[in-house]
This record gives structure tokens, sequence and C-alpha cells, in this order.
């Protein structure tokens, strides 16, 4: 069986073609185990952290398509929470804008 040379560039350009699929898809699914890792993260923080919880209803308020642990990260180190890590393109809100909000969302409740 003779095999020409058009033949063969065609196979071994569908070998790279498979092969740089592979590598987007095993790429995108590290990004994305990443992202969930990190999302379950901080919702397991923020169940712990009572004060966490206001301040990320505030940045969802802000935010709405924004979500903890996967568009920003939250701690509270002793000194309130405050965001440690952000993801959005979106200018980050300032500590100030924050808290103001927080608390008037904790003046609603009553």
């Amino acid at each position: 069986m003779y095999i020409d040379s058009f033949t063969i560039s065609a196979i071994l350009v569908s070998l790279a073609v498979v092969a740089l699929l592979g590598y987007i898809i095993f790429s995108s699914h590290r990004r994305m185990e990443a992202k969930l890792r990190r999302y379950a993260a901080q919702q397991e923080y923020i169940k712990e952290q009572s004060a966490c919880g206001d301040y990320c209803i505030v940045l969802r308020q802000m935010y709405p398509d924004a979500f903890p642990g996967i568009d920003y990260v939250v701690r509270d180190d002793g000194h309130g929470p405050h965001i440690v890590e952000w993801y959005l393109k979106q200018p980050r809100p300032s500590e100030a804008e924050i808290q103001k909000r927080v608390e008037q969302l904790r003046q609603q409740r009553g």
C-alpha cells in the first residue's frame, strides 16, 4: 500500500489538531477545577464567619454576576472582613464604600 506525501501531511495535521484540542480541554479543566475549589473554600469560610456573609451580600448587590471564591475572595483576619483577592475586570470597590453598604444593610434588617 502506497501513502503519498499529501496523505501523510493530512494525518500529521489531524494529529496536531487533536493534540492542541486535548491541551486546550485539559488546561480549561484545570482552571475550572481551581475555581471550584476556591469557591468551595470561600463558601465554607463564609458559613463560619457571619460578618463575611453580610460583606458578600453587599458585593453581590454591587456586582450581581460575581461569585465569592470565583471572582473575589473575602477574609476576616480579626480587623473585619476585606477583599484579599479580586479577579473581576471591573474596578475593585473601596473598603469604605463596602462598609457603608454593609451598615445600610444591617440597618434595613433592624
